[in-house]
């Protein structure tokens, strides 16, 4: 009798045939990974874009109805200076627009609002305020017109006449 030892060439190939399959599915989760977090890193990045500008507007002693705040940012979210309106030779370095806008909110009729002061205590504010509601869209700049939104975040903004 002959003494076989090692693997026989169908063993080998089946393994090898499993191998494949596995490594096949190991590098699609990979590949679904990395897209993933790039949508979470721009989720994040717009979603800190947008609270800044918003904030910036909420300091603002006067506001005015209309687009207030456009930034353009690139793929690695640097600001990117555009002269005119965003046209064909500017979507090569324009990756995010974010637009800012406020528009006075109708629906407020009262005459007084109340607040909170830098103390935390209550105070009420008398003689008419403007109730502005301002809103940032962010939205990633596709070649084909349907530009995605990625962020959109609305708040208000009491302004007391003067």
């Amino acid at each position: 009798m002959r003494d076989e030892a090692g693997f026989s060439l169908l063993e080998i190939t089946i393994s090898i045939a499993v191998l494949v399959l596995l490594s096949g599915f190991i590098v699609q989760m990979f590949v679904t990974s990395i897209h993933l977090n790039r949508r979470a890193y721009n989720l994040d990045m717009g979603v800190s874009a947008a609270i800044r500008a918003i904030e910036t507007l909420k300091g603002e002693p006067m506001l005015t109805e209309g687009v207030l705040i456009t930034h353009f940012y690139d793929s690695n979210w640097n600001l990117v200076t555009i002269e005119a309106e965003l046209s064909e030779a500017h979507t090569e370095k324009v990756r995010f627009v974010l637009i800012v806008d406020a528009e006075e909110d109708e629906s407020h009729e009262s005459e007084v609002f109340a607040e909170f002061d830098l103390d935390g205590n209550y105070v009420v504010c008398s003689g008419g305020a403007n109730l502005y509601r301002l809103s940032a869209t962010l939205f990633e700049v596709k070649s084909n017109e349907e530009h995605e939104v990625i962020v959109s975040l609305n708040t208000s903004k009491f302004q007391q006449l003067r």
